[in-house]
This record gives C-alpha cells, sequence and structure tokens, in this order.
C-alpha cells in the first residue's frame, strides 16, 4: 500500500534560486518518498542504485557493516546513556555517567552479530573495537565539560513538515525532513546549538569543504528550527580521535557551523533538495559526488553557482566581466572563504581529568568499571567468600586474551585499594576469570584436621575446602620467606601434624624456632647439621641396601623427615665445591663427637677426659669404620650433601624441608633448586 505523500508537481518558486520542476513522473502521481534524510540525501549523491532500491524501491539488502560504523554507532550510544538520554540507564551523576556509559558502548559491541561485520586489516576482532571505543570515550569524557541542565534534546528522532520563516522569506518544503540530532543545547546566553559526535581514525582538514557535513547541517537547522520555533545559532562537530596524539595534543577537536556566516551552505542545500525531488519525478539531473577524493571542493563550488547551466554561466561571466569559465570559477571560490568556517578549529583546552567515584561503588562494580576502562567487558557471576580473600567470578567477553587481562593486577589493586591482588585468567576448569581480592578481615582456622600419614594440611582455599600437601610426592620442599613471614610457623605445624607418623631430624641454627619438637636427631651448629646429613646419607644408603635384599623399589619402613631451618646460614658456612682438602678442617668438636658415637657407653670421667683429646688423638681412637666416613666425606661440601639426598632419598622414604628467608642464587643454587620442585613462597624481598 502507498501513502498520499508530494504530488508529482512540487511548488518550489518560494525558494531562493530554486527552479520549479516541470516534468511528472509517467508511471505515479504520487510522491515515493515521505521524507529527505542527511543519509538519504548523501546516498542519492554516493551511490544512486542503491538509493533507488532502499528508498525508491523500499527493499532491503543485508550487507556487512564496517568496524568503523559499529565503532561510531557504540560511542553514539555511550554518549545518549552519558548525557542522561537513555531510559534503560538511569544516571543521578557524573561518576554513574562515566560507568553507564562505558559498559553501554562495550555491550553494544559484544552483542553486535559476527556475521554482520566486514572485518579488515586494521581491524580483526572485537577486542580492537573495544578498544578504540574506550580510548575515545575515555577522552571524551576527560577533556569536555560535564553539563546536563543545558540540554533540550539527546537523540530525539525529529520528523517535520518544514514550515518556518527563513531571512524574511516563508520556507515551506514539499517533502518532509528527518534526522536525529545527538544534542541540542541551550548556551548561557540562551540560544540553541547542535553538537553531532564524529568519531575518527585522523581530524578533519580545516580547509576542507566537506558536504556531507553542510547537508547534515543544514537538516538539522530545519528540524531543531521546526520542532522549537527558535532558530539555532550553530552545528558543532566535536571530532574523537580512536588513536593518541603523539604530541600530546587534545584527542577532541570542535569544529563550529555557524549559520549566520555560511549563507552558501542553505543554497547549496536548496539546490540539492530540489534536483533531488526532479531526479525522482524522472528528469535527468547532474549532481557531484560528494564523497569524490579529487577536485571535490571545486565541484560543490560550481555547483552551489550553477556554473553547470549555459543560461547561468553567461549571466555570471557578464556580471564579473569575464570570458571564460576558469576565472568565474576562481572568483567563487574566493568569494566563498567564509565556508571555511565550518572548519575553524576551537582548540579545547583540557578539562581537570575526571575519574569515576569508585567509593560509591561495589567491589564487583569497581572491576568491571577499572577493566571497561582498558576496553576490555567482564560480566559478574558471582562471589565465592573465603577466609583471607574473596573470589569474584567474572564471564569475560569474546575476544579477550588471557594473558593480557593478567596485567592489570596493579590497576585492580589501585581501584579496591586492597594490596595483593591475584588474577586467575581463567580460573582452573572453568570458562570464567577471577579476582581474588584479600579481606580487610582475615578469619585464620585453627582446626584444621590432623595430617593422613605424611599428607599435610596447609590452608583453607578459597571454596573452603582444606588443601593437603603430600610430603611424600613433593618429594622435597623449599619454603623462603622473610624474617616474621611465618616460616618457621608453618614448619612446627606441618611437623605438628604428622608427628607420630615419621621420624624428625632437624636442623636449627637459632636453636629455639624448632626446640619443641620430639626429633631423633636435633643439631644447631653448621657443622652438627652436616654431620647430620653425613648420618643421613648413611640411613639413605643402608635403606637402599635393604631394599635391593628384599627386592623392593620403595622402602616400606618408618619415613624421615629431615628439616633445616634458616638454611642460608648452613650453606654459607659449607661453600659449594670440592674445598675440604685435609683431616685438618675437621674440626676438634666434630670429631669428638664422632668419638661420643662410637663410646656411647663412657663415664663421666672419661667424657670430660676425651674433651682434651687433641685431634690426632682422636683420628687415632677412631675405628677403621669412622677413619673410611671421615674420608669418604671430606670432599663433600653441605651443598653436596643436600643435592646428594634430594637427588636419591625419596624412594628411600626420606623427605627434605629447607626454609630461607633469603633465596638468592648463592643461597638456593641452580642444583638445590633443580632438585626441589616444591616451593613455598612467604613474603619475599623480590618477586624472584
Amino acid at each position: 500500500t502507498k501513502k498520499k505523500a508530494v504530488k508529482v508537481k512540487p511548488n518550489l518558486k518560494h525558494l531562493p534560486t530554486v527552479k520549479k520542476s516541470t516534468t511528472k513522473n509517467p508511471q505515479s502521481n504520487e510522491f515515493p518518498m515521505d521524507y529527505f534524510s542527511p543519509s538519504s540525501m548523501r546516498s542519492f549523491s554516493v551511490n544512486p542504485i542503491l538509493f533507488r532500491i532502499k528508498y525508491l524501491n523500499r527493499d532491503v539488502i543485508d550487507s556487512t557493516h564496517s568496524p568503523v560504523f559499529m565503532l561510531g554507532s557504540a560511542f553514539h550510544l555511550a554518549m545518549e546513556v552519558y548525557y542522561g538520554g537513555s531510559d534503560e540507564y538511569v544516571v543521578s551523576n557524573e561518576s554513574e555517567a562515566i560507568q553507564f556509559g562505558l559498559q553501554a558502548g562495550l555491550e553494544f559491541i559484544e552483542k553486535y552479530p559476527d556475521g554482520m561485520i566486514g572485518w579488515n586489516t586494521t581491524y580483526q576482532n572485537k577486542q580492537q573495537v573495544m578498544d578504540k571505543f574506550s580510548f575515545a570515550f575515555n577522552s571524551y569524557v576527560k577533556e569536555m565539560p560535564y553539563r546536563t541542565d543545558n540540554i533540550m534534546m539527546i537523540e530525539d528522532g525529529l520528523h517535520e513538515k518544514i514550515d518556518v520563516e527563513w531571512k524574511g522569506q516563508k520556507i515551506k518544503l514539499p517533502v518532509a525532513l528527518k534526522g536525529y540530532p545527538d544534542r541540542v543545547d541551550t548556551t548561557d546566553d540562551g540560544e540553541l546549538e547542535i553538537i553531532d559526535y564524529k568519531t575518527v581514525s585522523a581530524f578533519s582538514r580545516e580547509d576542507k569543504i566537506d558536504a556531507a557535513k553542510i547537508l547534515q547541517a543544514v537538516v538539522y537547522y530545519f528540524l531543531v528550527y521546526a520542532q522549537t520555533g527558535r532558530m539555532p545559532v550553530r552545528t558543532v562537530y566535536e571530532e574523537v580521535k580512536v588513536s593518541k596524539n603523539r604530541d600530546g595534543s587534545p584527542q577532541v577537536r570542535r569544529y563550529d557551523f555557524n549559520y549566520a556566516e555560511n549563507e552558501l551552505f542553505f543554497d547549496f542545500f536548496f539546490r540539492f533538495y530540489q534536483d533531488m525531488i526532479r531526479a525522482i519525478n524522472g528528469e535527468m539531473v547532474w549532481i557531484p559526488n560528494i564523497d569524490a577524493m579529487f577536485d571535490n571542493e571545486i565541484a560543490l563550488i560550481a555547483y552551489i553557482n550553477r556554473l553547470d547551466e549555459p543560461e547561468e554561466v553567461a549571466k555570471q561571466m557578464k556580471e564579473q566581466q569575464t570570458d571564460n569559465i576558469t576565472d568565474l570559477l576562481r572568483s567563487k571560490v574566493a568569494s566563498a572563504s567564509n565556508m571555511n568556517k565550518l572548519m575553524s578549529t576551537i582548540e579545547q583546552q583540557f578539562i581537570s581529568g575526571k575519574t569515576l567515584n569508585y567509593k560509591d561503588m561495589t567491589i564487583e562494580q569497581r572491576i568491571e568499571s577499572k577493566m571497561a576502562e582498558h576496553g576490555m567487558l567482564v560480566k559478574h557471576v558471582d562471589t565465592v567468600a573465603g577466609a583471607t580473600v574473596d573470589l569474584f567470578r567474572f564471564e569475560p567477553s569474546v575476544g579477550i586474551k588471557m594473558t593480557r587481562i593478567k596485567s592489570y593486577a596493579a590497576d585492580i589493586e589501585q581501584v579496591t585499594g586492597k594490596s595483593g591482588v591475584r588474577i586467575l585468567a581463567p580460573i582452573p576448569n572453568t570458562t570464567y576469570i577471577g579476582f581474588e581480592i584479600p579481606k580487610t578481615d582475615r578469619v585464620f582456622h585453627s582446626n584444621a584436621p590432623k595430617a593422613t600419614g605424611l599428607k599435610v594440611p596447609v590452608g583453607i582455599d578459597i571454596f573452603g575446602e582444606t588443601q593437603l600437601l603430600d610430603i611424600s610426592d613433593a618429594p622435597h620442599v623449599l619454603i623462603a620467606g622473610t624474617t616474621g613471614g611465618g616460616k618457621s610457623v608453618m614448619l612446627n605445624s606441618i611437623l605438628e601434624s604428622v608427628k607420630g607418623n615419621a621420624e624428625f631430624w632437624l636442623g636449627d641454627p637459632k636453636g629455639v624456632e624448632l626446640m619443641g619438637i620430639e626429633s631423633e636427631r636435633f643439631a644447631e651448629e653448621p657443622e652438627e647439621i652436616r654431620s647430620m646429613l653425613e648420618d643421613l646419607v648413611e640411613e639413605m644408603d643402608a635403606r637402599y641396601a635393604q631394599m635391593k635384599t628384599k627386592g623392593l623399589k620403595k622402602y616400606d619402613g618408618t619415613p624421615i623427615i629431615c628439616v633445616i631451618d634458616e638454611f642460608g646460614d648452613f650453606i654459607l658456612e659449607n661453600p659449594g665445591g670440592l674445598r675440604i682438602p685435609a683431616y685438618d678442617n675437621w674440626t676438634q668438636g666434630r670429631l669428638y663427637r664422632e668419638f661420643l658415637k662410637k663410646h656411647p657407653k663412657l663415664t663421666p670421667e672419661q667424657r670430660e677426659e676425651a674433651e682434651n683429646y687433641s685431634k690426632d688423638t682422636l683420628i687415632n681412637i677412631l675405628d677403621q669404620a669412622a677413619q673410611e666416613k671421615m674420608s669418604k666425606y671430606m670432599e663433600y661440601s653441605g651443598e653436596d650433601l643436600v643435592v646428594k639426598l634430594a637427588q636419591k632419598a625419596r624412594a628411600a622414604a626420606i623427605h627434605l624441608i629447607i626454609a630461607t628467608q633469603r633465596p638468592s642464587v648463592d643461597v638456593v643454587t641452580g642444583r638445590i633448586k633443580a632438585n626441589f620442585p616444591t616451593r613455598i613462597a612467604l613474603r619475599t624481598a623480590a618477586e624472584v
């Protein structure tokens, strides 16, 4: 069905310098269009075939949209929300305006049908579009003042029959106009100002005559005038650059089109408007392609001054006293210099940087907003409350790289005001990403269950489940942490948990950290700890001999857990390499202890007498086996003994746990690191 619209012969005699159409459309007595819009006028100029299909035949052709179109649409939606024009997002202050505007734009991009996007080399996925959108939006809100009390319209769809006074004449356009001004403001002087946003990869040239902007500005002028009864004074194009300026200049640039100073814009509009009607009515009409790359401005000036009509050319040549079209055109270009005022640049000074008011947000809203600032859309799923940290689980939008999310831990710490934030991207065995945020008030559980065998409870995870460390599977543990970081507390907890399930051989240079633990061996001095390790190697070899006799691959007797606290003190007293060349390096105290081990039934008087024996006397008194042992180990350093045990002791049910406050390379050497696969990190001075 066809609606009754405009007659075939629209009367345009009231329009300045616009001639009346005289040719009828032989196929219809009704005009086939209800309105002209900036987009339909541009399509008429640039692509007449698609114009006929879409606007005259009323057919729809599904085709892909460019990522730039999607980016611009997202920005316009975000600005509508930002200035309070959205029914879906209710904004009460500037902080919410920034938060909701950013969220709306990112969600628009995320939900945009992938099949309708024509990707290119510049934009290859949605994440790249989100990045550009976020940068453009954040740039705008930082540089431009935020004000809503003077806004008259936001994205209002205007469809008006134009019947207004213009320059003392009655303007009555036969075909209605339609458009969507981004924003209409009332200035402090009480004037109306039309604002139009454009996202660009490069700012427009100041000297370029942009016919698309001209048509849009004039259409908006008449629409706002017809709607409000008041003449707007200007249209302001606010261009927002989507990539960072290298010189640090503002990312937003304003171009003012003052209507009173640019009458030629109206001349252009009236002729273009009339030619559209003539062409649709069936006449042969020549118009310029307003998107042409070459000679575009010259073509527009010639078109406005009707230099394509021989009668008009002859008339103007006579007036200008010239005999060629080139000189005539040159004079017209010179007189059109006021058109450049559309592109006059008003440099915007930086407004004080705006930030979101995170204080009024929940933790999950802070995380969402901060990630959105970096162009990454995440949606909160749920929160798992833990004893010391809370896990906030989010669902990421498509195209987000997990490695990139992990790099924003410091940003989340800043916005939440918590240190020690950990990002799980993704959470193991899920499709979610997680943000572990330390609690202000931590709860420490003191009723952890006892160990089962050598499975030691080391903590409660975020889901409230007890986590167990199996010492036998570790098989050797390295613990690092600064003074007061909890190393000794943890060692005591582990030993208390497995008490009764294993023998303890303890090395404690301080002599007080592990003294409350019942043990098979307890050593304090570096030489005593070394001697304990030598005996442990002997025990390991003995166990392997038993396993060989029984045909076993794994020792089936009582496990031994050897703990060395303050490992750095011990290892630096017993440096690596073959550095013990002779018996002279074996101290008097060491020889004396070897002597007592071989003679356990000495009376107190005999023990006191033995304390005064010289080194040579003790060596001579020791039996052959003791001397062989001394000879066997005199070339081993403390590091050698530790590495030897770490490499072989697991199958013999001997497990090492060493703790140090300084895990530097001279303490935890490459050989030790390679043989201690299980590491427990408390607070350390350096991340490595």
